[in-house]
Order: structure tokens, then C-alpha cells, then sequence
């Protein structure tokens, strides 16, 4: 009879890949808490570079021409809050918002060749506009004031510039990345958030000059935070290509392990 010997480890037959089902990444520990001090280091430096990095963002706000800008104290710098001159429609108009929305959730409720999912979106869109003038013809006031909803909205924005770089940055521990890739990751998702914000800005006051305050809701909820998470997921998700292409093209041996 023909003895049988076990299968050979991966770490000991070179050239061979564990099955995709069965593989995982190697992981260093000393690249994991090189990792670690390099984002506690980048969110460190981000905190104490946060006053320039306002300055900056109030200059660019400033060139958009699209209202005054003040500032106000907030964290460890002047917060720069754009003056927004929001249209605030009469009882006749927001009537007949109301009935607009009204009617138009119903149409593309009985859409039937829609996507569903999309019709979903536009309902609650709708929702969300019928709702805001409802609660402007009940108490004759919009849902925030001008200068309200500015505050909140740059308020908003830098808190995400800190939070969204350090929670990508633990999730990217549980991906090989190398020192730089992570911290090209990080510093993306932060330009790309700041950008964003100054672009946004823009866009809000020109859509609440023209469309009135019913749409600060939808405006807030569709291209607020949401956006800048989105934005910093598809970074994310493009770097993921990239160590995936590389873990490919690397030397089974030093890049797979059996899970």
C-alpha cells in the first residue's frame, strides 16, 4: 500500500497560492504599530494645524463671493461662517409647495416603471420638502435660521475633517497597506473634505438665495456629512485596488497565509 504524507504548507511550496476562500494577508506587528503611531501622529498634526487650515478655508470662502463672511471661536481656531440670505416664502407659496409634493409623491409612487429604489429617494425627498413647509406654515418660521444653519453647517464640516480621516485610518488597519499608502489615504480624504466644503458652501447659498429655506433639510441630509463619507469611502476603496493588485503580483510566501 502507498503511503500517504500530508499536503504541503504554502510557506513551504513556493509559487502556490491558497485558494481565495481559504487565504488571508500577512500581517506585521511592527507595521501595525508603526501604523498606529503614524495616524495618531497625522491627527496630532491635523489638531495643530487646524487654525491655517481654517484661515485657508475662510480665504477660499471669500473668493466664492457668495455672501459675507464672519468668524466665530471654535476648537482652537476662528471658525469662518458664511452669511447665508436665505428666501423665506409666504402662506400662499408654501400651500402651495405642499400640494406640489403632495401630488408629486403620489406620481412616482404609481410610477410603476421607476426603479423602486429610486422612487423611494424621490418620495422621501418629497416627504421631506412637503414636511419643512408644513412646519414653516404652522409656526411662520423656518426649520433654522440664516445663521443657524451656516454655524451648524461649517461646524459640521471640520468636525468631519478630524473624525473621518481617523476612522478610515483604524479601518485601514485590518488592510496591508504600506506607511505611505495610509497616510496618502488620510491625506486625500482631508483635502478632498475641504474641497468639498467650500464647494458645498457655495452650492447651499445659492440653492436657499433661489429655492427658499424648505430646502435646508434635503440640501443638509443629501449633501451634508453623507457626502464626505461617501467621498472618503471611494479613496478608501481605490487604495484597496491598488494592495490588491500588489498582494497579486507579490511572492505567495510573504503575502498569504492559510486562514
Amino acid at each position: 500500500m502507498e503511503a500517504t504524507h500530508p499536503a504541503a504548507s504554502p510557506h513551504e511550496t513556493a509559487g502556490i497560492r491558497p485558494p481565495r476562500a481559504t487565504r488571508r494577508p500577512v500581517f506585521s506587528v511592527p507595521r501595525i504599530a508603526f501604523s498606529i503611531v503614524a495616524i495618531a501622529a497625522f491627527e496630532v498634526a491635523l489638531v495643530v494645524l487646524l487654525p491655517r487650515l481654517l484661515e485657508l478655508y475662510a480665504a477660499a470662502l471669500r473668493l466664492l463671493d457668495a455672501g459675507a463672511v464672519t468668524t466665530q471661536e471654535f476648537f482652537r481656531g476662528e471658525l469662518p461662517v458664511m452669511e447665508l440670505n436665505i428666501w423665506v416664502p409666504g402662506p400662499t407659496v408654501l400651500v402651495g409647495i405642499m400640494a406640489a409634493a403632495g401630488v408629486g409623491a403620489v406620481a412616482v409612487a404609481y410610477a410603476g416603471s421607476w426603479n423602486p429604489m429610486l422612487r423611494g429617494i424621490l418620495i422621501a425627498e418629497a416627504m421631506l420638502i412637503g414636511g419643512a413647509a408644513m412646519f414653516m406654515l404652522a409656526t411662520g418660521r423656518p426649520p433654522y435660521a440664516g445663521d443657524a444653519f451656516a454655524s451648524l453647517y461649517a461646524e459640521t464640516s471640520v468636525l468631519t475633517w478630524l473624525v473621518l480621516p481617523l476612522l478610515l485610518g483604524v479601518a485601514s488597519l485590518s488592510v496591508p497597506f504600506r506607511a505611505w499608502e495610509r497616510l496618502s489615504m488620510l491625506l486625500l480624504v482631508l483635502m478632498f473634505g475641504v474641497v468639498l466644503s467650500v464647494v458645498r458652501y457655495g452650492f447651499f447659498a445659492e440653492a436657499l438665495d433661489a429655492g427658499s429655506s424648505v430646502l435646508m433639510a434635503p440640501l443638509f441630509l443629501n449633501f451634508g456629512p453623507l457626502l464626505d463619507f461617501i467621498g472618503g469611502i471611494a479613496i478608501f476603496s481605490a487604495m484597496l485596488v491598488r494592495v490588491s493588485s500588489r498582494l497579486e503580483r507579490g511572492d505567495p510566501r510573504r503575502v498569504w497565509s492559510w486562514s
